[in-house]
C-alpha cells in the first residue's frame, strides 16, 4: 500500500512538471505594460483621472436621474453588475463587462462601436436608455462645485459651456478623464499571475493544483478555447459568431453594425476631437468596411477574472461557467449561421474534463 502511494505521488509530480512547449508558453502569459493612447492626451493624468473618478461614480449630474457610469460598473463587484443585461434608466440588451484591464481592449461594446476608451464613454452618457443626460447638463455641473471646477480648469483651461461647441468639448473632456480614471483601475492578483511569475522566473509552479493544470492542457489542446482566447488577455480582441442560441431566426447584427458605427462616429479617433488623427487605431478605423460575414459576431471577452463576472456572454444568457462550457461542449441548441467558424466545433470533453476545464478558468 505504501509503495503504491509513494508510486502515484512520484507519477504526480512528474505529470504536473511542465513541458519545454508549456514553458515556453505560459512565459508569453505575462500582462504587457499598458498600452498609450495619443487620441486622448490626458490619459496618463493624475488630475484627469481623479476628474475621471469623481464623474464615473456622481449620480447628480441631472435632477432626478440618479444614474452613473458607476451603477453598471460598481468597483465593489469586478466593476460588472451581475445583470444578464444592465439596468439603465430602461433595461438594456447588453451585459455589462468588467472594467479590469479594459485599457489593453482594443474595440469597445460588443459590438465594437467605438475605437477608445473615452469614445466609449461619450455613448452611454446621452443614451436615453442609459445614463439619458444632455450635454448641455454636463457643464453646469461641473461649475456648481469649486473641486470639480478647479481640477477640471487644471487639466483642460478655462471652464466655458453653454453654446453646442463648447458643450461638446465638455463632453469630449470628461469622456477623456473617465477613460484616465479607468486605466489606473487595479485589477486583482490571480492565481494564475503568480503561477505565471513563477514559471518565468522558475520554469515550474506549484500555484495550479492538478485539476488546473489538466484544465490548462485541454484548454491549449483538446477544448480550442485558444483559438480565439489567446495572448495575456485570453483574448484574440477580435469578432467571432459562436452561435448563441437566441429567441429570433435571423441573428443580430453585432460587429456588422459596429463597423458601421465606429466609422461614422463623430467621436472616433480619426475625429475632429482626437488628439493624435494618426493613430494606428485611426487608420484601421479608415480602413474598415461593413461585411456580411460579421453578421452575428462579437467581441472575444477576456476570460481573466472570469470567475467574477457572470452571468456570460454578449447577451447575458449563461448564468455560469458551467453552462458556457456545456454550451461549447456539444453546441446543443446552436443557432445556424451561413458563415460558421470554422473551429466552431463539439469538443465532447468527459464530465471530469469539463470540471478540469472550469477549475483552470477560475484560477484566472
Amino acid at each position: 500500500m505504501v509503495v503504491g502511494n509513494h508510486a502515484m505521488i512520484l507519477c504526480l509530480l512528474v505529470w504536473c512538471q511542465l513541458s519545454p512547449d508549456e514553458v515556453a508558453w505560459v512565459r508569453t502569459m505575462s500582462l504587457p505594460p499598458l498600452p498609450a493612447n495619443p487620441s486622448n492626451r490626458v490619459a496618463d493624468d493624475e488630475q484627469a483621472a481623479a476628474l475621471g473618478d469623481l464623474f464615473f461614480n456622481a449620480k447628480d449630474v441631472a435632477p432626478g436621474k440618479m444614474i452613473a457610469c458607476a451603477s453598471c460598473h460598481p468597483a465593489e463587484t469586478a466593476f460588472t453588475d451581475g445583470l444578464e443585461t444592465s439596468q439603465g434608466i430602461t433595461r438594456l440588451t447588453r451585459n455589462a463587462p468588467s472594467l479590469f484591464l479594459v485599457a489593453h481592449q482594443r474595440w469597445y461594446f460588443w459590438d465594437g462601436r467605438a475605437d477608445s476608451l473615452w469614445a466609449q464613454a461619450i455613448q452611454p452618457i446621452e443614451d436615453p436608455r442609459e445614463m439619458g443626460l444632455d450635454r448641455s447638463q454636463l457643464g453646469p455641473w461641473l461649475a456648481a462645485d469649486s473641486q470639480r471646477k478647479r481640477i477640471y480648469e487644471t487639466v483642460f483651461g478655462p471652464l466655458t459651456y453653454g453654446d453646442r461647441e463648447a458643450d461638446t468639448q465638455v463632453l469630449v473632456n470628461l469622456a477623456k478623464s473617465v477613460e484616465a480614471f479607468e486605466r489606473t483601475i487595479q485589477a486583482p492578483k490571480r492565481p494564475w499571475d503568480q503561477f505565471v511569475a513563477d514559471v518565468s522566473a522558475h520554469g515550474q509552479s506549484d500555484v495550479l493544483n492538478s485539476d488546473q493544470l489538466a484544465g490548462l492542457r485541454l484548454f491549449r489542446g483538446k477544448a480550442l478555447c485558444a483559438t480565439c482566447h489567446s495572448g495575456p488577455l485570453f483574448s484574440d480582441l477580435e469578432f467571432h459568431d459562436t452561435r448563441l442560441p437566441q429567441p429570433t431566426p435571423s441573428p443580430e447584427p453585432g460587429r456588422f453594425e459596429g463597423v458601421k458605427r465606429v466609422k461614422t462616429d463623430p467621436f472616433n479617433q480619426a475625429g475632429e476631437y482626437s488628439d493624435d488623427r494618426n493613430t494606428t487605431m485611426a487608420r484601421w478605423v479608415n480602413g474598415l468596411s461593413p461585411n456580411v460575414l460579421q453578421v452575428g459576431s462579437f467581441k472575444t471577452p477576456t476570460l481573466r477574472y472570469v470567475a467574477l463576472t457572470a452571468p456570460y456572454m454578449h447577451d447575458g444568457s449563461m448564468a455560469n461557467l458551467r453552462s458556457v462550457v456545456n454550451f461549447y461542449n456539444e453546441l446543443e441548441h446552436a443557432r445556424p449561421s451561413h458563415h460558421p467558424e470554422p473551429l466552431l466545433q463539439p469538443i465532447h470533453l468527459s464530465e471530469p474534463e469539463l470540471a478540469q476545464l472550469i477549475a483552470f478558468l477560475e484560477s484566472l
